[in-house]
């Protein structure tokens, strides 16, 4: 970058005449939307790359048993996963044992279970000591 900005100083430089003509319009526009470009790459394009393939990860682990959400707030619990065919089956209702196929692009996200978000509980070291 600090190169690109050192050529472009150069031939602005070399552009003005003796009497130091203002440099041509399309450098002048180059150096000011240059930043902006650059701008918007890190604070828009990046993340949305990096969301995008956080949920392509998430959407290839989907295995048997796993609690999933879908898009339409649908909770379940996935009983078979069809690569072919791009399809997920979960089952919603565990009295009935009532199923819905989706598309594993209507799975919003999977759900943890709450005991793997918690921290492990320490042991009290005096516990045991008399």
């Amino acid at each position: 970058m600090a190169m690109l900005v050192d050529w472009l100083t150069n031939v602005a430089q070399a552009n003005q005449g003796a009497e130091g003509a203002p440099p041509p319009a399309w450098l002048t526009m180059l150096i000011m939307f240059g930043p902006i470009v650059v701008l918007f790459y890190l604070l828009i394009l990046r993340p949305e790359r990096k969301r995008q393939q956080e949920r392509r990860r998430m959407l290839e682990s989907l295995r048997k048993n796993v609690r999933v959400v879908t898009v339409g707030g649908i909770k379940g619990v996935v009983t078979r996963v069809k690569e072919e065919e791009d399809e997920v089956e979960i089952r919603v209702d565990e009295n009935t044992g009532t199923k819905l196929r989706v598309t594993k692009s209507s799975i919003a996200w999977v759900e943890t279970p709450k005991d793997e978000t918690k921290e492990p509980e320490k042991k009290d070291s005096k516990a045991g000591k008399r």
